[in-house]
């Protein structure tokens, strides 16, 4: 027995919530994009400014440092990309920008 059922038993109402988001789901990736974007940056970042130590073998066979400034310069480049969608998203689907936008000023007198 759940404590909504005991609850009902007893006579009283049973209080059924819903999940209120303030954030629209875009706003929400965009956070989870970006801090996974600079995470990326910061590691890579450091690697490159001191590098490990040299891998043995054929320099052909092992591209470590290569990949690494990929990975550094695809997380720049999502990071920049989901920047322009984020200002994108800011005027055209947030719900609370819009009056603004579209002339209703009331919500500016404070």
């Amino acid at each position: 027995m759940t404590i909504h059922e005991s609850i009902a038993a007893e006579g009283e109402k049973a209080v059924q919530r819903q999940n209120v988001y303030v954030y629209e789901a875009p706003v929400r990736i965009w956070h989870w994009v970006n801090a996974v974007s600079i995470l990326t940056l910061a590691l890579t970042g450091y690697f490159i400014g001191s590098p490990l130590p040299s891998v043995p073998g054929e320099a052909s066979a092992n591209f470590l440092m290569g990949y690494m400034r990929f990975m550094h310069f695809a997380a720049g480049q999502v990071l920049a990309v989901f920047l322009i969608l984020r200002v994108y998203w800011a005027f055209v689907g947030n719900v609370h920008l819009a009056p603004l936008l579209h002339g209703d000023h009331r919500l500016c007198a404070l």
